[in-house]
């Protein structure tokens, strides 16, 4: 392991030393009867973990986004979001919104699901690299399936966040903003796979400047074992305190629901429970180099099944942030995962984050 982290390290100072200085400005053209806004994000890792088996030192592209905005007018625009990590092209967003009134817009397509905060917010700004804090080679929850370990990892294994094909309205009034989702339930460039659909909403309270409570809910439909479509829900909060890049920023959520790839002895799913919070503090710099750097601390705890003990786990994640310019930085997190059985497991990532 000592190899497998001086690697690491190595790696680390090199992209320090060589990341350049990166302008944050997207480019407006006129394209016939619209005007388009290019722009993009390109996320290069580097990775380790203390499981047996799991790669030395992984190095890999982990976005490679190109973002089309096209606006038409004040009332027709669309999204085109396509990813080229992995070696293969991805369709990420592909919507076009209709916007009716700040209270009212419709949006149609490939996009996301109304869900929790740390889903919504984008890999372009969150100081934890991985949602889920995943340990390469790690396999799932003591008696789980998907994955499901994480407050990020329950929510996007189970289908209740993420990007999936249907419809979003939206809206603002004040201090009230709301958000609502019909789709299809199956995740992104896969068709439907029965004649029911997946619902979700989230609403939005700004308490005061730097304050803001929410709620969210959702029905997801899966297919069973034995082919019959079935529901299950979710229910949550989250908070976020203070803004991006301005000192404190805390985002807080807390969700239970119903983990529909675990059934119990009458084939009914088993209910979870999960809760996340990450805390950062922006500290500014007067360099050439460099434009600050932000201390990250995340702590989640989850119990894939809430009828049994001792088979919750825990993540905590310690981490580092060197920001260059705007969003373009070079950040590193410990993920730790721990759970009730005694069993802990280690990753460290260290991430060059390119915006544009």
């Amino acid at each position: 392991m000592n190899r497998i982290f001086e690697r690491l390290v190595v790696f680390a100072v090199a992209l320090i030393v060589f990341f350049p200085t990166l302008a944050t400005a997207q480019t407006e053209i006129s394209a016939r009867g619209a005007t388009v806004t290019i722009g993009g994000r390109l996320h290069v890792q580097a990775r380790t973990s203390t499981v047996d088996g799991a790669v030395a030192l992984d190095s890999y592209v982990r976005r490679a986004r190109i973002f089309v905005g096209i606006e038409v007018n004040d009332f027709f625009e669309a999204r085109i979001l396509p990813d080229f990590a992995g070696g293969r092209a991805t369709l990420r967003d592909a919507y076009v919104s209709l916007k009716f009134d700040p209270l009212f817009s419709l949006s149609m397509g490939q996009l996301k699901r109304a869900s929790d905060i740390f889903a919504f917010s984008s890999s372009t700004q969150l100081s934890i690299i991985e949602r889920d804090g995943e340990v390469p080679g790690a396999s799932g929850c003591p008696g789980g399936a998907g994955g499901a370990c994480s407050f990020g990892s329950v929510t996007r294994d189970l289908l209740y966040s993420g990007r999936d094909m249907g419809m979003r309205i939206e809206g603002i009034r004040g201090r009230f903003s709301y958000m609502g989702t019909i789709t299809n339930g199956t995740g992104i460039n896969i068709p439907d796979e029965n004649a029911s659909k997946s619902f979700a909403g989230r609403a939005n309270f700004a308490v005061k400047q730097g304050l803001v409570v929410s709620g969210f809910v959702g029905v997801h439909d899966y297919l069973s074992v034995g082919g019959e479509t079935g529901h299950a829900e979710i229910y949550g909060a989250d908070l976020e305190v203070g803004e991006w890049t301005e000192g404190v920023h805390i985002q807080a959520a807390i969700a239970t629901g119903e983990n529909w790839r675990v059934l119990d002895t009458m084939g009914e799913p088993v209910s979870f429970l999960t809760s996340q919070v990450v805390i950062t503090y922006y500290f500014p710099l007067s360099s050439e180099r460099w434009a600050g750097v932000e201390p990250l601390a995340r702590v989640s705890r989850t119990d894939h099944d809430t009828r049994g003990a001792g088979d919750g786990t825990w993540l905590i994640t310690p981490g580092l942030s060197l920001y260059v310019s705007g969003r373009n930085k070079i950040g590193s997190n410990l993920d730790i995962y721990r759970s009730e059985a005694g069993v802990t497991k280690l990753s460290l990532k260290v991430q060059a984050f390119v915006y544009f």
